[in-house]
């Protein structure tokens, strides 16, 4: 396991993180999100930092869908971070890493550096616990799905369910962090109305963001 933070927040990015995170959990958060692969290095992390503060001050995200419905964080690893600046509140991270208890405990204690309180585990594999995304504290399910995830279902062990509010996965420079191509196509089958799939990273000139 490999794992790198933000070495120095410029005064430019904490005024925009204070400026768009009204809360305490959130901005911290936000300043703990790390990469939590090896391809990936100190400027893939300011990206994906710039990208979620750019989603936000364009309010392209809608904060009442990812109340409602899940999102699912394809080839996740232990960033538990950048659902939570998103402001999803049914989080479900996806990768073949967690079938290793350890991973999970790693997330767990990044939840804990966060809000001071430790998760409740409510079902095998799946936790709550209470952050405030800016109205005072809300509930967080997370659940850890070890099943790989693969573009055509036929071939896919975790199945994507129906009526989901945002899909995601982050790419590397060197590729996908799933490890193969993604269909978005596929994926939008999977929206409920207003839903989002967004895939990102520096091997792409923008994000991908598409809507139901």
């Amino acid at each position: 396991f490999f794992e790198t933070t933000s070495k120095d927040e410029t005064d430019e990015e904490r005024r925009r993180a204070d400026s768009i995170f009204p809360s305490p959990d959130r901005r911290q958060a936000f300043r703990q999100m790390g990469i939590s692969t090896v391809l990936e290095q100190q400027l893939t992390l300011n990206y994906k930092k710039d990208v979620v503060l750019d989603l936000l001050e364009r309010k392209e995200i809608n904060q009442e869908i990812l109340r409602k419905f899940e999102t699912i964080y394809l080839g996740s690893g232990v960033d538990i971070e950048y659902p939570l600046c998103l402001g999803a509140r049914k989080i479900v991270l996806v990768d073949p890493e967690f079938e290793n208890s350890e991973m999970i405990e790693i997330v767990l204690d990044k939840v804990v550096k966060i809000t001071v309180k430790e998760p409740t585990k409510i079902l095998e594999g799946t936790y709550n616990f209470l952050f405030d995304f800016g109205n005072g504290q809300e509930e967080v399910t997370v659940e850890f799905e070890k099943e790989p995830y693969a573009s055509f279902e036929s071939d896919s062990k975790y199945k994507i369910p129906d009526n989901v509010g945002l899909i995601t996965t982050f790419l590397v420079p060197s590729g996908l962090s799933l490890g193969h191509p993604i269909d978005v196509r596929t994926l939008r089958d999977k929206l409920v109305s207003g839903g989002m799939v967004l895939v990102f990273g520096p091997a792409l000139n923008e994000e991908t963001l598409q809507r139901e």
